[in-house]
């Protein structure tokens, strides 16, 4: 076995193993994305590796990884590659269109933040379904650590509409939501700002 041979063998059982290592570490990127999609979790690592398009790479490189070693250079080998590779890349682009297709916007969002705390902010969405609510949302902090909290939805009930924005700042500290007459105070940690009432988790 010549040099070049011996040179190339090795080149692909690097690129193969690579792969594999890139499939891997994907994977646990977007297990952190998917991880994250909770109340109290990192909003900006749910928005980056939450998407799905990180597993479809994935799958894409673990479908492409055994065909990059010696195998590969078969012709046959380098077929099915490709095809695989195609059917992969098909279905992780029918999944996310799917998934876009599901989102149904709310018809009408309302932000607030207490004055001089751009760290804090409450998001209220109306969703004005056979059962209208206000879905409220917290966020605090920023960039990286910015966390978001659910703090459940309010029922509007039949009549009036959603009216105007439910939530009150009370201070840096504490906000009330007001759905239908009935006010609710949401107070929340003065160092962390995470919620120290959760009315309706």
């Amino acid at each position: 076995m010549g040099r070049e041979r011996v040179v190339g063998i090795a080149v692909r059982r690097w690129a193969s193993r690579a792969a594999l290592a890139a499939a891997v570490l994907l994977t646990a990127l977007h297990a952190a994305g998917v991880w994250s999609d909770r109340s109290g979790g990192l909003v900006r690592v749910q928005q980056v590796f939450g998407s799905p398009w990180w597993p479809a790479t994935a799958i894409g490189l673990l479908t492409v990884a055994p065909f990059l070693g010696p195998a590969g250079e078969r012709r046959g080998w380098r077929t099915a590659a490709c095809v695989a590779l195609g059917l992969t890349l098909c279905l992780a682009l029918l999944v996310i269109l799917a998934e876009r297709e599901l989102r149904f916007p709310p018809r009408q969002v309302a932000a607030s933040a207490p004055q001089g705390r751009a760290d804090r902010r409450v998001v209220a969405a109306y969703d004005g379904g056979e059962d209208p609510v206000w879905s409220v949302t917290l966020f605090t902090g920023s960039g990286w650590s910015e966390r978001r909290w659910d703090l459940g939805n309010f029922r509007v009930g039949d009549e009036g509409g959603p009216g105007g924005d439910p939530v009150a700042w009370r201070g840096p500290d504490a906000f009330t939501v007001t759905v239908r007459g009935t006010r609710t105070l949401v107070r929340l940690d003065p160092a962390s700002g995470r919620p120290l009432d959760a009315p309706h988790r």
